[in-house]
Parts: C-alpha cells; sequence; structure tokens
C-alpha cells in the first residue's frame, strides 16, 4: 500500500511502521492489516470489505481487544464477529507542516509528576484502566499558572499509540486559551519526538472540533472508529 497516496488517512500506519514496531499481518494495494508489537493494538484500512472481513478472520487467533479501524462498515463486521460492544466513531486531524506552532506563554507546561496524579485521576474517566500506563512512560504533561505558584490548570498527552489526547482545562480556567496553548504544546513535543502530531475526535463533540479548526489541524474526510470490549 502506498502510505503516501492517502497520508491524512493512514498516518497511524506510517508512524508505527517508521518505527520500527509494526508486525504487518496483511498487505495489498488497499489496506493493510497492521499490529503494534510496542502494545498489540491491532490497525485495519481496506478500500474492499471483503478483502478486510478475511484478513480479521484470518488472524483473529491473535485475539482481538482494541482495534483501530478505517472503515465503518469493517468496524461493525469486527464487533458483531469479537463481540465487542465499545465503539468511538472519530474524525482524524493531523498536523502536516514541519515546524509547531508559537506558544502564548499563558501556562508553564512540564512533563507531570507524582505530584500531580490525584489532579490527573480525579479528572481522567480512564485513569485506573490505561491512563496510568501512559503517566508511567511520561507522556502526560500538567500546565501551571506562571505566577509563582503552581496552581495545576490542566493536562495533555499522547495516547500509547502516539495520537495526541488526554486533554483537559480545569473548569474554572476554561474559554483562556489555555486548552489551544496544550495542544500547540503537544505538536511541539510531538515533531521534538520525530512524530506527526495526529488526534481523534469523537464525532459530536463540537467544541474539540472547533478546537483543532482553530489550530490549523488538517482533517481526514472520512470516519474511523476505536473498537473495544464494553463495560
Amino acid at each position: 500500500m502506498d502510505l503516501n497516496k492517502n497520508r491524512l488517512r493512514d498516518v497511524a500506519f506510517d508512524q508505527i511502521i517508521r518505527r520500527g514496531t509494526a508486525e504487518i499481518l496483511e498487505e495489498d494495494e488497499q489496506g493493510m492489516l497492521l499490529r503494534d508489537k510496542r502494545h498489540g493494538l491491532v490497525f485495519l484500512v481496506s478500500d474492499d470489505f471483503e478483502t478486510g472481513a478475511a484478513w480479521l478472520r484470518k488472524h483473529e487467533d491473535i485475539g482481538y481487544e482494541i482495534l483501530s479501524i478505517y472503515s465503518l462498515p469493517l468496524a461493525k463486521y469486527a464487533m458483531q464477529r469479537y463481540g465487542l460492544t465499545g465503539q468511538e466513531i472519530c474524525r482524524q486531524v493531523v498536523w502536516t507542516r514541519p515546524e509547531a506552532p508559537g506558544l502564548s506563554g499563558i501556562v508553564r507546561i512540564r512533563p507531570a509528576e507524582d505530584r500531580d496524579v490525584p489532579f490527573i485521576s480525579a479528572n481522567y474517566d480512564d485513569w485506573e484502566e490505561w491512563g496510568h500506563l501512559v503517566y508511567e512512560i511520561g507522556n502526560i504533561f500538567v500546565a501551571e499558572l506562571p505566577d509563582g505558584q503552581g496552581k495545576t490548570v490542566g493536562f495533555v498527552g499522547h495516547h500509547m499509540e502516539d495520537t495526541m489526547g488526554l486533554l483537559f482545562v480545569d473548569p474554572e480556567y476554561r474559554n483562556m486559551g489555555i486548552g489551544l496553548e496544550l495542544e500547540k504544546f503537544m505538536i511541539g513535543e510531538m515533531l521534538r519526538m520525530g512524530l506527526t502530531p495526529y488526534g481523534h475526535v469523537i464525532v459530536g463533540n463540537e467544541k474539540s472540533m472547533e478546537l483543532q479548526k482553530s489550530l490549523g489541524m488538517e482533517f481526514w474526510d472520512g470516519l474511523m472508529s476505536w473498537v473495544y470490549p464494553g463495560e
């Protein structure tokens, strides 16, 4: 598959391959089934439904837990076949410029420390499931007011698969540009690491959608889906 043909869609596949952690299970001119060896997440893209479904069946012995699928019909098929009842349908956004956006300095941003865990865990729903793992590998950053008192007002990070996310701003300090500043910082951090800044916005989250547009993120025109076991 030519990963340069549809870069806004295929950025995850390209990034995992360049990182050297990809196990390419299947590939043809129209798609790819890939497993990231770091954490076992499976990624699927295919322009042909029957091919994508056959790939899933061929490798189902690896035990699908969480899949990132760039086709809603294939996502529905995977959910039905493997009893996965959780789903997040998302728009994918990508930062395509080589330079990071400038920061305003309205907050001081630093790596999260143990003293920040109570604040993060209280404001991140998935902390117990996997958020603590993201923290332990150093992927979360917190924002403090630059007034010398060090009050923590938000955090941001990148997930296990290196998508930007985990964005939270204390309700008392919203509508001040802090969320925008945190995302700008995260773009710069990912570029520094040699990664392509990209993320997923759950369909219906209009506030986040507007934030991505104001940043200058580019939108893939399709929909992708995370599927996973429900509660």
